[in-house]
């Protein structure tokens, strides 16, 4: 009876995520399922070895069972197929913890751009795993967004977070900001320029990189009956700032009291959500609400880029739209690109055009040259007329162009209808 029990909790405990590549949609479900009937065997194993029962075999047969899940893995995992490209940088490092406590779901890689600098603009990119994984930072979406970044002349900083299992809401967010805080304290160690720190982040990593921007500043919230401790103290750098300067959001879950939104996987008894705060909407509303970036949506949220396909069957992508249209309403820098084909994931969403758009909108950001206009247009060089300058009978236009290699003022004549081949225009050094 002790066994039956102890077997009833654990399927009880153990939902299957809703945050899998929707190509793989079926299989991931198969994948997971395969995943959750090996641990709870695994659990039922090592109860056994408690009881001193077959202990050499059993723990025998736990490897040889996870080694066939990891193996069945599709890949990629919950970032969509990676592409299979070695990063090219100037240098990396793996396995660094950003707080000092040994554990592995507090450890974080680190990549620099190939082209060496003094330093550079950093981007905390984080997993997607329906916040069920706590060691997932080296599926990071490696051979699309990171590559990207890494190209683009940004280091790129790959965390762990503790999962679910491994604690309640809002440990995650705690972890995130331990993080943004470690990548402040050791900017010399690693050449990092903090004057630009962003977070970007696929599916539920997309929602904490988005939670990240929207509560950027805030200590603690409270949002009904719920009173969030936001910042934590972890690691050795709680002096530094965890406010950050922009957000990547891929696919991101960011109203969790909205999830049947849209088109979506029917869920069981349990959702991530559910598993994360140990609750039920149904009966804690106000938990679910703390959970959600719309929630905290503000005038002092920094620049949001939001990508979230049409057809994602895993996170609605009305989840994103309203997301946007929160940003805009709130006076917030902000752009979204909704693919028609787009999925949870994949090639219909890293796109190099979508890639470019993140890029162009970091940069742009960076450079405090972001507008309402698509930030990958280019912009006409700045330009205001000097009413009583010039020379002569011609009013002057005063340019200042940044196309140029260096910052240049160009003055020309207002009206240069009567400048041509014949009568060219003078240009004066």
């Amino acid at each position: 009876m002790l066994i039956k029990n102890f077997f009833d909790d654990v399927v009880k405990t153990t939902p299957i995520s809703h945050f899998s590549y929707p190509n793989y949609t079926r299989n991931s479900i198969c994948y997971i399922q395969l995943l959750r009937m090996w641990g709870i065997f695994c659990i039922f194993a090592i109860k056994l070895q408690q009881l001193k029962t077959m202990k050499k075999t059993l723990i025998s047969v736990c490897m040889l069972c996870l080694t066939a899940v990891a193996m069945a893995q599709p890949a990629g995992g919950f970032g969509g197929v990676q592409q299979q490209t070695k990063l090219e940088t100037s240098q990396e490092w793996k396995d660094i913890n950003y707080v000092g406590d040994g554990q592995t779901y507090h450890t974080c890689d680190i990549y620099l751009p190939k082209e060496q600098k003094d330093s550079y603009p950093v981007v905390i990119h984080i997993y997607g795993s329906a916040w069920f994984n706590n060691n997932g930072k080296g599926m990071a979406d490696l051979g699309t967004i990171v590559k990207s970044l890494l190209d683009a002349g940004y280091a790129v900083v790959c965390p762990n977070h503790r999962s679910s299992i491994d604690a309640p809401w809002p440990a995650q967010i705690n972890d995130i900001r331990a993080v943004i805080r470690f990548v402040r304290g050791e900017a010399k160690t690693y050449k990092f320029d903090t004057s630009f720190i962003a977070t970007s982040g696929f599916s539920s990593g997309g929602h904490l990189a988005s939670i990240a921007a929207t509560t950027s500043g805030m200590k603690t919230a409270t949002v009904g009956s719920v009173t969030l401790d936001l910042e934590g103290n972890l690691g050795k750098y709680t002096d530094q700032l965890s406010t950050v300067n922009a957000a990547c959001d891929w696919s991101g879950p960011v109203d969790l009291t909205a999830m049947d939104c849209g088109e979506h996987m029917t869920m069981g008894e349990n959702s991530p959500e559910d598993v994360l705060l140990r609750s039920k909407l149904s009966k804690e509303p106000d938990k679910y609400l703390s959970l959600s970036a719309t929630q905290y949506v503000s005038s002092n949220t920094p620049p949001v880029i939001i990508f979230h396909g049409d057809k994602d069957g895993v996170v609605p992508n009305c989840q994103g739209k309203k997301f946007y249209e929160l940003l805009k309403a709130a006076g917030i820098k902000t752009e979204a690109t909704f693919p028609a084909e787009g999925n949870h994931g994949g090639p219909e969403m890293y796109t190099p055009e979508n890639l470019k758009k993140m890029v162009c909108f970091l940069n742009c950001v960076r450079e405090s040259n972001c507008c309402n206009k698509n930030c990958c247009q280019k912009q006409e060089p700045r330009q205001r007329i000097i009413e009583d300058g010039g020379t002569g009978d011609y009013k002057a236009i005063m340019k200042e162009d940044t196309s140029l290699s260096r910052e240049h003022t160009i003055f020309v004549p207002q009206d240069l209808s009567k400048f041509n081949a014949q009568n060219p225009l003078p240009v004066l050094n």
